[in-house]
């Protein structure tokens, strides 16, 4: 036991490469564009990152013009350049009813709902801690891009 929460220690060192960053939803574009879609979903994100690893929460009007909440993780999969690429999964609530006419595509139980998406972001650097970064993240058939600031510690 001694072990383990030495090692867990360890793991959560200030020589890691930790930041916080702060996202705001810009723009969502649905294809098929055939159904009503909300294409303005106001998103705001809290996301902590460790190395590789990040966790976030977002609220946001969602698809069918519902309340969600997301509690999710990430890992870094790329990084070259200041482009990173990720891989976000995690849970969702909102979906469990779909507008009539329009399908949920997204595995539910009950309220929660999960998802895998891919992100793309790029970090411009402000200063030698703050960065103001872009993302764009594809959910099913939808694709939002996010604006957000990060600070690194």
């Amino acid at each position: 036991m001694k072990k383990f929460i030495l090692l867990l220690l360890l793991s959560f060192s200030v020589n890691a490469s930790e930041s916080v960053m702060i996202e705001k939803g810009v723009y969502t574009k649905h294809l098929p564009s055939h159904y009503p879609y909300n294409n303005d979903n106001k998103m705001i994100a809290l996301e902590y990152n460790k190395d590789k690893w990040y966790f976030n929460v977002s609220y946001f009007d969602n698809s069918f013009y519902r309340k969600s909440i997301t509690l999710g993780s990430g890992y870094k999969v790329y990084s070259v350049y200041g482009f990173n690429l990720d891989l976000l999964f995690g849970a969702a609530t909102g979906y469990d009813e779909a507008v009539p006419g329009m399908k949920i595509k997204m595995p539910c139980i009950d309220f929660i709902c999960f998802y895998v998406a891919p992100r793309i972001s790029y970090g411009i650097p402000l200063t030698d801690h703050v960065y103001f970064t872009q993302s764009v993240k594809v959910f099913g058939t939808a694709a939002e891009v996010g604006l957000g600031l990060k600070y690194e510690f």
